[in-house]
């Protein structure tokens, strides 16, 4: 078969539906429904073809083999029938799914410490691709359902959503506390049987439950051995962030808020998760008595699921002390600005690419690709703080460039195609499975200027298929008219907005 933009499209709206009525399903408490419409996800030719188009092309993990060394490309057809064919067979009962061992790679931490990854073979990752079109809905409808402030993980989400919450505490006078946390080895840790409980619960099918066992069972190869997997959701694979998502909401901060009301230590505590990183805000009417008391309740709601506290990073903070959450530091009645980490590895970046006698543009080339990335990060999310820090690391961009070029030109294009956002408001919706229309409108603010401008004025069409762009823009490509391999120009008159899958199709031809 070949992947087009029209195929995508009706595939993503189909899906789309389903899970939107397995969400109103769980909400209105209809099993019979809830069920009926597991099964049809499942089983679903559309979820196999977007699962597929995920891992085959979405995800940063797509150049990275498992253990049998086989990367899916798109192009080539055999391979994709193949996969395709096999995945039915499994969803369909013909064919029984043994999860293929998962192979371990050990990933440097900026600390000096290792964070072990579990990558499985793609084609797992397609499978776990359409398991996870069912436990994503579970995720959302509790966070939807208890309000929670859970942003880790999440379709429509990002850290600017988490960071935002706490604005009122960085606003706040002296009798705001915090208590900031991190989970040892979270993802390493859970219990197994915890995981199969949550989904017991919620009464997920039982197909759905024999597949999450068999990736939670499947075993670790570390460089020629193999380790059985007894507990924990190895990071890597599609479905360890929902899984663990799916735990932590439950064990963790639905109970949590019931034992704050239960206690009458409601009044002034907010819980804010994102991941393994936990944020616990005390605003200014509370008592600083019950802290020590909230963060107990903490480390006994995680040992129900083998879970523990980090203690080197948590810590109850009463005073004007910063401290660091997702990159930025946020400090009470000061405001919030970027890490002072992050801005020093930053310069150090820049510093290595500034260095006398090295070629002009490749400096330019480097030092833009730095500098978008940090924006690309940051620029969600705005405070008068953050931008004077990166304003200075602009200036002496401009300052070492003029020393060594005696120009600082046009082609120094430190802000092309980055999003800036003044005044980033969070969303008003609690999940994207809820008004598919505000969160349309909202996903194309997060479109960087330039594609922004060049949707508004296509009208939203692919001028190569006639189709609707929709309003993903990793799915959107930028192409030249007259390519630049033949001089053609980054201009607006030789750019136009297109489908992935429209240029690259046209590219083959």
């Amino acid at each position: 078969m070949e992947f087009n933009s029209k195929l995508l499209r009706k595939a993503e709206k189909h899906i789309h539906r389903l899970q939107r009525n397995i969400y109103k399903a769980l909400m209105d408490g209809n099993q019979r429904k809830f069920v009926k419409y597991q099964k049809l996800i499942v089983k679903s030719y559309d979820g196999r073809i977007l699962a597929l188009y995920r891992v085959a092309k979405l995800n940063k993990g797509k150049k990275t083999a498992g253990i049998d060394g086989i990367k899916i490309k798109l192009t080539d057809k055999k391979t994709v029938d193949k996969v395709l064919r096999k995945a039915r067979r499994i969803v369909q009962g013909f064919e029984e799914w043994e999860h293929a061992p998962i192979r371990r790679v050990n990933i440097p931490k900026p600390n000096g410490k290792l964070r072990p990854l579990g990558i499985p073979t793609q084609f797992d990752r397609v499978m776990q691709a359409i398991v996870n079109n069912v436990l994503f809905v579970i995720q959302e409808y509790q966070i939807a359902k208890h309000g929670l402030k859970s942003f880790g993980f999440r379709k429509g989400f990002k850290t600017a959503d988490a960071i935002k919450s706490l604005v009122p505490y960085a606003n706040q006078g002296k009798q705001a506390r915090i208590i900031e946390a991190d989970i040892e080895q979270c993802f390493d840790k859970i219990d197994h049987q915890k995981i199969i409980d949550v989904l017991t619960k919620y009464e997920v099918i039982e197909q759905v439950k024999q597949m999450v066992k068999g990736c939670l069972k499947a075993k670790i190869l570390e460089g020629d051995i193999f380790h059985a997997n007894e507990m924990g959701t190895p990071q890597g694979g599609i479905l360890s962030p929902t899984l663990a998502n799916i735990v932590l909401r439950e064990h963790l901060d639905i109970p949590f808020e019931q034992e704050m009301r239960k206690i009458k230590a409601k009044q002034g505590i907010s819980l804010l998760t994102y991941a393994d990183d936990i944020v616990i805000a005390q605003s200014s009417h509370g008592k600083e008595e019950k802290l020590e008391m909230v963060k107990q309740s903490v480390s006994n709601l995680l040992s129900e699921i083998g879970l523990n506290l980090k203690n080197e990073k948590t810590k109850i903070i009463t005073d004007d002390t910063p401290f660091n959450f997702l990159g930025f530091e946020i400090q009470r009645g000061k405001g919030i600005r970027l890490n002072p980490e992050m801005i020093k590895r930053t310069r150090k970046k820049v510093k290595n690419s500034l260095k006398r006698g090295r070629n002009r543009y490749r400096v330019v080339k480097e030092v833009n690709a730095i500098m978008r990335g940090v924006y690309n990060y940051a620029g969600n999310f705005s405070s008068g703080k953050m931008w004077k820090q990166l304003g200075k690391i602009h200036f002496d961009i401009t300052k070492r460039m003029f020393k060594l070029y005696k120009d600082y030109g046009k082609d120094i294009a430190i802000f092309k195609d980055v999003t800036k956002t003044s005044n980033y408001k969070p969303p008003q919706r609690p999940t994207t499975l809820e008004d598919k229309e505000y969160w349309d409108k909202r996903s194309l603010t997060d479109f960087p200027s330039k594609k922004k401008a060049k949707y508004r004025f296509q009208k939203g069409i692919c001028p190569i298929c006639l189709g609707s762009l929709g309003y993903d823009p990793t799915l959107l490509q930028v192409h030249h008219l007259l390519e630049k391999s033949k001089g053609g120009k980054d201009t607006n008159r030789n750019t136009i907005l297109v489908h992935q899958v429209c240029h690259e199709t046209h590219h083959k031809l």
